[in-house]
């Protein structure tokens, strides 16, 4: 083999990881995207105010199971949102 085509290779090679990372990233931004909104909605649907939510951030030592914890910040606050299956979410404000 040449090394032009070894070289052509490499670059096409490398430029096809490149993408598939990319691609990766972009879905699990767009999975932390939905999340964010996801819990968004819940506490504005019961009544706490969140209009622009910022972040998310799964909080692992008070996550039990079948209920994870999130910390939630919206532009009007920080919420630490515990969910619970079939039951409004346990919400509490973070001053």
């Amino acid at each position: 083999m040449s090394k032009g085509i070894y070289i052509l290779l490499t670059l096409l090679l490398t430029a096809v990881t490149f993408n598939d990372n990319a691609i990766f990233m972009s879905a699990i931004a767009q999975e932390e995207a939905v999340e964010i909104n996801v819990l968004a909605d819940q506490i504005r649907s019961q009544g706490f105010a969140c209009s622009s939510p910022l972040s998310a951030e799964r909080i692992a030592a008070e996550t039990a199971p079948d209920e994870p914890v999130y910390l939630l910040k919206c532009e009007s606050g920080t919420y630490q949102v515990r969910l619970i299956p079939d039951q409004a979410a346990v919400v509490t404000r973070i001053e």
